[in-house]
């Protein structure tokens, strides 16, 4: 596939990025190997040979014994005797039935016949599928700005594996540590995908402005209503079981500030290259002109990107309001709850960032590009 190549250092700046990301990774995967955990294969469910569970319908503890042929490994083509342990809890479950794909960790002491532990279904060979039709599609209708694309995404999850996370678990503030990488990731981001010109500076103007207004007023909010921040239930297994103290509030605002990241570039490339046009096709309008041009813009995509980011925790929270209906809603009850109040500010914080780098991008726009 030929690609345009109109210059030649956005080129190069793409593959340097692209180098560093895949460093990234090759770090984080150093960072996280742990020479006890046990190795995990692939197998194929051939037989339910036994169960004994008790529980809900969808919700059971207990286990199922099973025969399973194996993949990989080594004891690839063998079938062995395996179980398959659940444990009343929908997140980490899964009911098996023949025929699923299975990653399971083989036990073998050397004096008795192996056996197979099931770990959970085995879903990565879909995941990866929907990854490779994802880089396929970006890579075949956005050509080379897809691709650069592409690997702005790739170098700002790099960052987060191999920066972001360890810096937190080493007990350095979230929020701090998240604005930065936010920055510094969003930065290279619209360097990437907007190309070494004006518009990248713009935009960078109206990204440090929605994320850093979202994530403190999230902070501000956050603390004023003591919110704990458990949202997920991973933060009280991060409280028991990490050695050094973790700011589990701290976590959340930093989720607030990742979040909106995303939504903020986007409004900021927008908006940064509506105005560049619109001095590039009139190069004799005005600062006023362009500010009232940008702000009716502006307003447009405000619209439908503060919906998208609200929708999303809502959609992502679904499951609790479809509960809290369930069992009759009680307004005054449930409205300052944690995990309401939680969602409520991560929805509303990102936005409040979103609607501020409009103005952000637009005066500093109209002011870099009139000049």
């Amino acid at each position: 596939m030929k690609f345009r190549i109109q210059d030649k250092k956005e080129l190069l700046l793409s593959l340097l990025i692209l180098v560093i990301t895949i460093g990234l990774f090759l770090h984080a995967a150093h960072l996280y190997e742990r020479s006890e955990t046990p190795r995990i294969d692939k197998g194929k469910v051939i037989e339910i040979t036994g169960e004994d569970l008790d529980g809900h319908t969808q919700i059971q503890s207990g286990y199922q014994a099973l025969e399973v042929q194996m993949l990989s490994g080594r004891y690839t083509g063998e079938i062995i005797q395996g179980v398959n342990v659940l444990v009343y809890d929908l997140q980490f479950d899964t009911y098996l039935e023949t025929g699923d794909p299975v990653s399971v960790v083989v036990e073998d002491s050397g004096k008795d016949t192996p056996s197979a532990r099931v770990v959970n279904f085995h879903r990565r060979n879909i995941l990866y599928g929907m990854a490779g039709i994802f880089v396929f599609l970006i890579v075949i209708i956005g050509r080379m700005k897809g691709f650069r694309s592409l690997v702005s995404l790739l170098f700002i999850i790099g960052l987060i594996l191999a920066v972001l996370l360890p810096l937190i678990l080493k007990g350095h503030s979230p929020v701090m540590v998240t604005v930065a990488v936010c920055a510094f990731g969003g930065f290279t981001a619209l360097f990437l995908v907007t190309g070494l010109n004006y518009k990248a500076v713009v935009g960078s103007v109206g990204l440090l402005t929605g994320t850093v207004s979202s994530g403190l007023l999230a902070v501000i909010c956050g603390n004023l209503m003591k919110l704990s921040g458990s949202d997920t239930g991973f933060e009280q297994l991060l409280v028991l079981y990490m050695p050094n103290k973790v700011d589990i509030s701290g976590i959340l605002y930093s989720g607030v500030i990742i979040a909106c990241l995303g939504a903020v570039m986007d409004v900021s490339v927008e908006l940064s290259s509506s105005l560049y046009e619109l001095k590039r096709r009139n190069p004799g309008v005005t600062f006023a002109q362009l500010v009232d041009s940008g702000m009716n813009i502006g307003r447009d995509v405000m619209g439908t990107m503060a919906n998208t980011l609200v929708l999303v925790y809502v959609g992502t929270s679904l499951a609790m309001f479809l509960y809290f209906f369930s069992q009759g809603f009680i307004y005054d009850y449930a409205i300052d709850l944690n995990l309401i109040a939680s969602t409520f500010l991560q929805a509303v914080s990102g936005s409040i960032g979103l609607i501020l780098a409009i103005p952000a991008t637009v005066l500093f726009g109209a002011y870099f590009y009139t000049r």
